[in-house]
């Protein structure tokens, strides 16, 4: 579980970080304590003045006492630990980012340019808080889309493969019906015409029936986002989706299309299993 240490400026609420609190108080958070937020509270039912066992970040067992529950939202922490008791416990290269606080009258530009000579050899960057949030968010955004294009990938490709195979072996075992359309006068084009159009009219259905459920996504994601007080916009990606329904359409009409061209090349008497 991400635990994040905190000194005097979170707990008062005087710096950059501020966790609404909606029971107990971070004002006590010292010594051996320990702030859980919402999500976390419910899970481990964890309520202030309980004394919760844990283990810390290098393994260590510890009695933390609850004293406070706090809204760290979607991406913040879901536990909060006095400053010394994570810095003693912490294995190195733990500690990925600390914020700082300024003094009144203090130039921010002026603060950062001076910490970064500093900190040059390091390898230590200060950002902003305006850049921070951003490189966070191309962070997470970059996280996100290799595991999500890794697992749709797979999952695109299996399904692509059935839907490929069930739509072959299902004009495959049209050959007598197609042969019975062109004794009843259809030529070989018009034949494979239907096979065309009934292809076309499974990709309409599953297009309709995709857009269907993306609907309903778009507007429930959000609105349970708005529930647990998180502001979400929709941005809706026109051009991948357009190339989405174009790769399905693709995927239903060349198989089956395939599968019709070679469904009508014998003579209508041997498709419906009469010698000549």
């Amino acid at each position: 579980m991400q635990a994040s240490g905190v000194g005097p400026s979170v707990t008062t609420g005087d710096g950059p970080l501020r966790y609404p609190v909606t029971a107990g108080s971070l004002q006590a958070l010292r010594g051996q304590a320990v702030a859980v937020g919402t999500q976390e509270a419910t899970t481990l039912h964890w309520r202030p003045g309980e004394r919760a066992r844990a283990w810390l970040g290098d393994g260590t067992p510890a009695r933390l006492t609850v004293v406070a529950v706090f809204d760290a939202g979607l991406s913040g922490p879901g536990l909060l630990l006095p400053l010394g008791l994570a810095q003693a416990q912490a294995p190195p290269g733990t500690v990925t980012t600390a914020y700082i606080s300024l003094r009144p009258g203090a130039s921010p530009a002026a603060v950062i340019r001076e910490l970064n000579d500093a900190l040059h050899d390091s390898g230590v960057i200060v950002l902003p808080r305006d850049g921070y949030l951003h490189q966070a968010k191309l962070g997470r955004a970059e996280g996100e889309n290799i595991g999500l294009t890794a697992t749709l990938a797979m999952a695109v490709l299996y399904t692509a493969i059935a839907i490929a195979n069930t739509l072959v072996m299902a004009v495959r075992e049209r050959v007598r019906d197609l042969a019975q359309l062109r004794l009843a006068g259809a030529t070989r084009p018009q034949a494979l015409r239907t096979t065309a159009w009934e292809g076309s009219a499974i990709a309409a259905v599953g297009v309709v029936l995709g857009l269907a459920v993306t609907t309903i996504t778009v507007v429930a994601v959000p609105a349970a986002l708005r529930r647990i007080g998180s502001a979400a916009t929709v941005t809706v990606p026109w051009n991948p989706r357009l190339a989405t329904i174009g790769a399905c359409v693709i995927l239903v009409l060349a198989p089956s299309i395939a599968a019709g061209y070679f469904a009508v090349r014998p003579r209508p008497l041997k498709g419906v299993g009469i010698p000549e």
